[in-house]
């Protein structure tokens, strides 16, 4: 619906509260990385009418997408899923990750947690990994397709391990309920 270029690179961003969450300095890095790659565009999806124009990027390659009952298809349809520095963003991440998109994220929150030793150490880090994954497309299918095995490994429920998972985190935090409480576990 976009029409973008068939040969693009498409970039996405996913979330209700973009408007806040990304800061200027990272908003400044993301447009410098939008303005060296003539071929690549980027969506903000979830982005309602009502968010002010000042308060994310403007660029003739970033499109505001509003919020989206959907947001797989999105994903779908992106080579590289860009989680900004931010508190949360992990179910889009592992929606991303499903779908075998390369995911962009720092270690230190939910969506790091996700990608484990794929998460970027450093911001530095972060906008190294998404160059390359621009400049090198088969590199960037390798990154998706490792994250597709992760998920599949670690994230889906129809899994073993991932249900032994949260079964082994849910016991985890009775017993430190229980503990906090100064109660025993029988």
């Amino acid at each position: 619906s976009l029409n973008l270029p068939a040969r693009a690179t498409v970039l996405s961003s996913v979330g209700y509260r973009l408007e806040v969450e990304l800061t200027a300095e990272w908003q400044a890095r993301m447009l410098a990385l939008v303005d060296r790659h003539p071929d690549t565009h980027w969506l903000l999806v979830g982005v309602g009418e009502n968010v002010a124009m000042h308060s994310l990027p403007r660029h003739a390659r970033i499109y505001r997408v509003s919020p989206q009952a959907q947001v797989q298809a999105w994903l779908a349809a992106s080579d590289i899923f860009v989680n900004p520095p931010r508190v949360g963003g992990g179910g889009a991440v592992a929606m991303a990750m499903e779908q075998g998109v390369a995911v962009a994220a720092l270690c230190d929150g939910d969506a790091g947690d996700k990608l484990g030793p794929f998460a970027a150490q450093s911001i530095d880090q972060y906008f190294a990994t998404l160059e390359d994954w621009i400049a090198q497309p088969e590199v960037r299918s390798q990154a998706g397709a490792a994250l597709k095995e992760r998920f599949f490994e670690r994230l889906d429920f129809s899994s073993a391990a991932a249900t032994q998972g949260l079964i082994d985190a849910c016991y985890a935090a009775s017993a430190c309920f229980q503990q906090r409480r100064g109660l025993t576990c029988e």
